[in-house]
């Protein structure tokens, strides 16, 4: 540029001089030849003159011609010292200014770049810049194919975000504004442009939208964590909720199975309660605190996610042949309490749960907790509920065994007192005795009634810990309390050889057989024969088995129990509801009737509350079989 300009004054000068030389040159010889003709008439003379003339006309134009050398000499120098201090202006601000400043040839030479250029790619001068093509700084070639399509198009590319190379390898967002400068024929001479680091804004925007995204995955979470709360909470039975609990938590992270382990009361051991999409069939699996990855959870209360649990060294034995490759273990809380372990995992995928997901499913853990312990208070409350009405039945039975059963004996009495009180005199000394041995009778059967009720009302009240029973001594007992009757009414009775250990309590278990003894003594044939006996079987409670869009859910218990029974001869009876019959003052036959009906409805508070059911087997004609259930005990009693 500086040479052009120095080009194009030059030129201008020498047209003005040239342009002086020939109109003043011009103007002499019209003028000077005129004048000479006018004052000059000897053509001798007249030659002589044209002589001065022309030496005149070299000396004026002479000394006119270094007058405007010299103006034109000093204006050049002057011009010249202003150039050159626009030139020093312009390169001290090509060097200060704080963004990058280059030149370039179509073709990529660098000509030309600023310090500041220099500093931002790193390099150690500029000439190390300088040596280097501009195409090998491009991180990525299609960028600069692109701003050059731009160039040939429009003759710039402005604000044009890119990455470059610097010295050490590392690379750096620009911004890249360019333009082409170009000659009279509109051929390029070079390009010309201007860098900006934006590597810092790059990487803010980066953060900034990976926090939007972490944000958005966030949002995505808590609404599927809190549509999954609705869900779980929304069952106020466990029965449901458990494998919703297992169902969900799979969801959330995308597994293809699950499991669900509750912590039993004495926390001696996990049991596997729910499963989903497992191989094989774990439920009623037991786990010690510490044993497999569901132990070690519950025993430290932190989440442990394995990654290749199939090659794990620690995995429980009864799942050594399980196919599942990562597997993530959360605790159920309730407090500081481990109450549970979910299991989520995958047969099929390799990498690890990340850090978000074991997040999501551990605040999924502290929710489903939350709803564990609000169904177990929901079937407390209803366990309680059907306690306060069972009570409420024995309110009743209550106040009409004292309205009705006490009351007439009691009116009798009352009445025999009477009569004896006014003919005691004229009374003869045998109806005497009779009145005082109905007297005595009657008030006997109103002990019996309030010593039942007594027991009943024990049963309810007592808290008893389930101990092995010796069946024989109570079995032995309980006649030797019916001896009387059984021998009143010629009976046959016959027993095992030996009975099998079971759990209960002896003074209600005894009670249990004297009720059953005496109404098979009172409504058994005549006369009559009893045969007491007794069966185990392995009873399995499915306490859920649910299908829930195709998968299947189960939640199972086991336990082993011991049905004993007492078989008559007697006529039977047709019944609808055999459970009536353990009702309060619900009577076998209500013509023949004696008692006060409360003894079957003693038996069933007494073997309920020791884990056990009541039943009846009879038809008319062929006897009943009435029987009671205990939990078989693994020791038998010892004295």
């Amino acid at each position: 540029m500086d040479d052009e300009m120095t080009n194009s004054n030059g030129r201008a000068a020498t047209w003005r001089i040239a342009l002086v030389y020939a109109l003043c040159g011009g103007i002499w010889i019209l003028l000077s030849d005129r004048l000479l003709a006018v004052l000059v008439t000897d053509p001798r003379l007249y030659a002589q003159w044209q002589t001065y003339k022309g030496w005149l006309f070299v000396a004026v134009t002479s000394a006119l011609l270094f007058a405007l050398l010299r103006v034109e000499w000093q204006t050049r120098r002057k011009s010249e010292e202003a150039l050159r201090d626009s030139e020093r202006r312009f390169r001290s601000l090509f060097e200060r200014v704080p963004i990058g400043l280059y030149r370039t040839t179509a073709d990529g030479q660098i000509l030309d770049a600023n310090q500041a250029l220099v500093e931002m790619l790193g390099y150690p001068d500029r000439k190390a810049l300088l040596a280097v093509n501009a195409a090998e700084i491009f991180a990525d070639p299609a960028e600069r194919t692109r701003q050059r399509v731009q160039m040939e198009r429009t003759g710039s590319a402005n604000d044009f975000e890119l990455q470059l190379h610097c010295y050490d390898g590392t690379a750096i967002w620009v911004r890249d504004s360019v333009r082409a400068i170009k000659d009279v024929a509109g051929r390029v001479l070079h390009y010309e442009g201007s860098l900006k680091d934006i590597t810092e804004r790059r990487q803010a925007e980066a953060q900034r939208d990976a926090m939007l995204a972490a944000l958005a995955r966030r949002a995505q979470e808590l609404q599927a964590l809190y549509e999954t709360s609705l869900e779980v909470n929304a069952q106020p039975h466990l029965e449901a909720l458990l494998p919703a609990i297992v169902r969900r938590a799979v969801s959330l992270v995308g597994a293809s199975m699950g499991a669900l382990y509750l912590m039993l009361p004495d926390e001696s051991a996990l049991e596997l309660v729910v499963s989903h999409e497992m191989p094989g069939d774990f439920i009623g699996l037991k786990l010690r605190p510490g044993e497999g990855l569901s132990g070690r959870v519950a025993q430290s209360g932190q989440p442990l996610m394995v990654p290749s649990y199939h090659e794990w060294a620690g995995r429980a034995p009864a799942y050594e042949r399980t196919p599942a490759r990562r597997v993530l273990g959360v605790p159920l809380k309730a407090g500081e309490r481990v109450i549970g372990v979910i299991n989520v995992g995958d047969d099929q995928r390799f990498d690890p749960f990340s850090e978000e997901e074991v997040r999501l499913v551990v605040l999924f853990a502290d929710q489903a907790a939350i709803a564990v312990a609000n169904a177990r208070l929901m079937a407390s409350l209803c366990e309680r509920t059907a306690e306060l009405e069972a009570r409420n039945a024995e309110l009743d039975a209550f106040a009409h065994t004292v309205a009705h059963d006490l009351k007439n004996p009691l009116a009798h009495i009352v009445g025999y007192a009477q009569l004896l009180a006014e003919g005691l005199a004229e009374m003869p000394d045998d109806e005497k005795q009779d009145c005082l041995d109905y007297v005595a009778r009657t008030a006997v059967k109103m002990s019996n009634i309030v010593d039942e009720l007594l027991l009943l009302a024990e049963v309810r009240k007592m808290d008893i810990e389930l101990a092995p029973l010796d069946m024989a001594s109570i079995v032995d007992e309980a006649q030797t309390r019916l001896a009387h009757m059984i021998a009143e009414r010629h009976a046959e009775i016959v027993t095992p050889a030996a009975w099998p250990p079971a759990l209960g309590y002896a003074a209600w278990v005894e009670e249990v057989w004297v009720n059953y003894l005496s109404n098979a003594l009172k409504y058994g044939g005549t006369p009559p024969q009893v045969e007491l006996g007794f069966s185990t079987a392995d009873r399995g409670t499915q306490i859920a088995d649910l299908s829930i869009a195709g998968e299947r859910s189960e939640i199972r218990n086991q336990k082993s129990e011991i049905r004993f029974w007492v078989r008559d001869n007697g006529p039977g009876f047709d019944v609808a509801d055999p459970e009536q019959l353990f009702l309060p003052f619900t009577r076998l036959n209500q013509v023949h009737a004696q008692g006060h009906g409360l003894g079957l409805s003693i038996v069933r508070c007494i073997v309920e509350k020791l884990g056990g059911q009541v039943a009846v087997e009879s038809a008319a004609g062929q006897g009943s079989v009435f029987s009671f259930t205990l939990l078989a005990s693994e020791t038998a009693f010892s004295g």
